[in-house]
């Protein structure tokens, strides 16, 4: 089942949960050590804002700190729409 729209089920309501591959955890790893270059948005799929971030050394590091605060507080998510896979 593809999930398209607004991510949710006809039916009951119930969330439509797609996974790509990403994992939270990760990706914060990634921006923590490598974010200056642009590490976290090119595994996110955000390609055009990571080179931006490369170029610029991360924003001279202003960029680099918000992303990772972006990252926790969830406003920064994968580019083609899919969850973060779980850790079980």
């Amino acid at each position: 089942v593809e999930c398209y729209g607004n991510k949710t089920f006809i039916k009951d309501g119930f969330p439509c949960i797609k996974y790509n591959g990403h994992y939270f955890v990760t990706t914060l790893i990634y921006s923590v050590l490598l974010g200056f270059l642009g590490m976290d948005r090119f595994c996110l799929g955000h390609t055009g804002t990571a080179v931006g971030k490369l170029l610029t050394l991360g924003g001279v590091g202003i960029w680099w700190i918000v992303d990772i605060v972006l990252l926790v507080n969830g406003m920064l998510t994968p580019d083609d729409g899919s969850n973060w896979v779980p850790y079980y």
